[in-house]
């Protein structure tokens, strides 16, 4: 864990005394996307201060909640001049990449995916159904997959990795991190989870993995940060965030029922909410048998 602390304050450190500060009046003090603006800089306060703060559900439910509020208010500042925007896949890796309104509206689930999450981890007879409730709106939302950067473009660049990398990333996610922490907390009843030191990196990672993909892109795009430092950067936020999924995954889920749950996505895909319900109760049937 010590490793993975570190990797994160590199990351913050180059962030914030590298692009934020010296730029700071120019990102964050523009009447264009005002809204989106200190949205934005209200969530970074709160990553920095969920980094050192003690746990609480309040500052858990205001991290989370803020992330949705940076999504939503990005999507209603910017969607006049980027609906149109077309791009050769999915992702903000590459240099000309523009993050389009759908990817926004898109990403306001997954945010709100992680407020019912934070907060259903704390009810463990809960967790499963309550966490796996958003799912049943997943179809409402655009779909924009990180698979056509490499199934369409047969070359073997960096960004074509690295977007296969994320393609990981959230299978680890899905079927490990949600449904598999969700459905382990409920079997063993352990309320503890969101308090320990080894979720909350985990969750840092999570939730600033979530903003930092389209604020590094900003910052390309406005020749604040060339492309190889953007890239470095990812990675670093990536490897940081993988090492933290990995030690959530090892000290509290069981990859039995991960890997049901994944085994499920492929039998019965689409169906989120009902493959939970189902497993949710098969764990039940077990235990009591």
């Amino acid at each position: 864990m010590r490793l993975t602390s570190v990797l994160f304050q590199l990351f913050f450190a180059e962030v914030t005394l590298v692009e934020v500060v010296p730029n700071f009046v120019r990102l964050f003090g523009g009447a264009f996307g005002r809204r989106h603006r200190l949205a934005a800089l209200a969530h970074y306060a709160l990553l920095v201060t969920f980094a050192w703060a003690p746990p609480s559900l309040l500052l858990d439910a205001s991290l989370s909640a803020s992330g949705v509020v940076v999504t939503v208010t990005a999507a209603l500042d910017f969607e006049r001049a980027h609906r149109r925007a077309r791009n050769r896949a999915s992702g903000t890796l590459d240099e000309d990449a523009t993050v389009t309104y759908s990817e926004m509206v898109e990403h306001s689930f997954y945010q709100g995916l992680n407020l019912v999450q934070i907060v259903a981890l704390r009810f463990p007879r809960l967790v499963p159904v309550v966490a796996a409730a958003p799912w049943l709106l997943r179809h409402r939302f655009p779909v924009n997959r990180f698979s056509d950067n490499y199934y369409e473009d047969k070359r073997t660049t960096t960004t074509a990795v690295m977007y296969r990398v994320k393609k990981a990333q959230y299978l680890l996610y899905k079927h490990c991190l949600f449904h598999g922490l969700n459905l382990t907390v409920f079997l063993r009843q352990v309320a503890e989870v969101p308090r320990s030191p080894t979720f909350r990196l985990y969750w840092l990672g999570l939730n600033t993995s979530y903003v930092m993909e389209f604020f590094l892109q900003t910052l390309v795009k406005r020749k604040y940060v060339p492309q190889w430092r953007h890239l470095v950067l990812n990675a670093l936020l990536m490897g940081a965030s993988t090492l933290a999924g990995l030690a959530v995954l090892r000290e509290f889920v069981d990859l039995r029922i991960a890997a049901v749950s994944l085994a499920l996505n492929f039998l019965h895909r689409h169906h989120d909410f009902l493959n939970t319900v189902a497993l949710s109760c098969g764990l039940l049937l077990l235990h009591f048998l």
